[in-house]
């Protein structure tokens, strides 16, 4: 277990750090009320990640499926491997 953290952790070393803004909150709270009205059921945090993504113009690398609903109530946009 320790291997795999170390790994993942070397791996991961590159990635930048997104500090959530007060604006990121916001849409995130925006889009945690859209998914409200559209019925779709969406935890703070996951619309939190999807308000950094949108907000940065990124696409977001998942394997939650809980993603896929969100995007169908925002601009969520999903980075596919080619």
């Amino acid at each position: 277990m320790e291997s795999q953290f170390s790994s993942l952790q070397t791996l991961l070393h590159g990635i930048p750090l997104l500090i959530a803004s007060g604006g990121d909150h916001t849409l995130a709270a925006k889009i945690f009320n859209q998914c409200l009205d559209n019925g779709v059921s969406a935890s703070h945090i996951d619309c939190l990640i999807a308000a950094q993504t949108i907000a940065c113009h990124g696409r977001l690398w998942t394997l939650d499926r809980d993603f896929a609903a969100i995007a169908r109530c925002s601009r969520l946009k999903f980075f596919r491997p080619a």
